[in-house]
């Protein structure tokens, strides 16, 4: 099992306003080199970046479509 922790139990009890922690791929691999997702998982997390981003802001969605993800450097 791997665990993590964050700073935001202080934060909110302090009162102020906190994500949660969360990230996609796996804990395994996550803030080591070389860190990386599987490509097919690459849309889902874009999508709940912006659906937690615009749930936190209250932005409407832009309606654009999404450039085709490019895996050249």
């Amino acid at each position: 099992m791997l665990l993590g922790v964050t700073d935001s139990c202080w934060l909110t009890e302090a009162g102020i306003p906190t994500l949660p922690a969360f990230g996609c791929g796996s804990l395994a691999v996550a803030h080591r080199p070389d860190e990386w997702i599987p490509a097919a998982d690459y849309p889902a997390c874009t999508d709940l970046a912006e659906a937690v981003v615009r749930a936190f802001t209250s932005l409407p969605r832009s309606g654009r479509s999404r450039a085709p993800l490019s895996l050249a450097g």
